[in-house]
């Protein structure tokens, strides 16, 4: 009998196809898990907290992340130490703490990761990006990682305005969000290759993986301890 052609790492499903998602109008890419309803990108984020959990060996990691709390919000409340931080006046159902408040949580400290997952593109105002992602350096540990998704157009120059009410959000980041990453005292490293198999379908590329007080060659590490799993 043939293998599955698809295995998501998280619920351990699989099946022949991934479902469907509408990634633009009228446009559907099948990437979508049938049973978690993850998405590659979070394949992609529980290969490499399982990973970062292994390396730091802790009873349970802490992560907190901005932005994508719903379908995500699940499995990562229940495998580590979770909080999801969102905006004021937002849609979402499962916000932990507002991002307003996130400086002044005490509870809300040491963390192991933070993800921040398409909201930057978002926040129009590079000093407000640039101040979100310190407040998310300075509530992680020294060893702290972050895992940071969005649409970057890495051959584009400056940002690309789309029309008002977009689907798509508003902005698109060229290679200058290395230096607002560093600029909030992380050091970067942009991910363009990663193992695209059965287990992540069509992965949304690149993304970004920062670090605090280390080389860049402990993110490439990291993402080929976390490929292997």
């Amino acid at each position: 009998m043939a293998k599955c052609s698809c295995h998501c790492p998280i619920c351990g499903w699989e099946g022949f196809a991934w479902e469907p998602v509408e990634s633009r109008p009228n446009h559907c890419t099948k990437k979508k898990c049938a049973r978690c309803g993850s998405y590659p990108r979070d394949r992609v984020a529980w290969l490499l907290l399982s990973a970062y959990s292994k390396e730091l060996s802790p009873d349970k990691l802490r992560l907190i992340e901005f932005g994508e709390g719903g379908r995500a919000y699940g499995w990562k409340k229940k495998l580590f130490h979770y909080w999801n931080v969102d905006v004021e006046n937002s849609n979402s159902c499962v916000i932990d703490v507002p991002a307003s408040q996130m400086m002044v949580a005490s509870w809300l400290g040491d963390c192991d990761a933070a993800i921040i997952s398409y909201v930057l593109s978002m926040i129009e105002a590079r000093s407000e990006r640039v101040n979100l992602m310190r407040q998310f350096y300075n509530k992680t540990k020294k060893s702290g990682r972050l895992i940071l998704f969005d649409d970057f157009g890495l051959r584009s120059v400056g940002h690309v305005q789309l029309a008002a009410g977009s689907f798509f959000h508003r902005l698109r980041f060229g290679r200058d969000i290395l230096r607002e990453v560093e600029d909030a005292g992380w050091n970067p490293l942009i991910i363009e290759d990663y193992v695209d198999d059965r287990r992540l379908a069509s992965l949304e590329m690149p993304f970004v993986l920062a670090c605090k007080g280390v080389g860049s060659e402990h993110l490439s590490e990291w993402t080929k301890r976390a490929s292997l799993m």
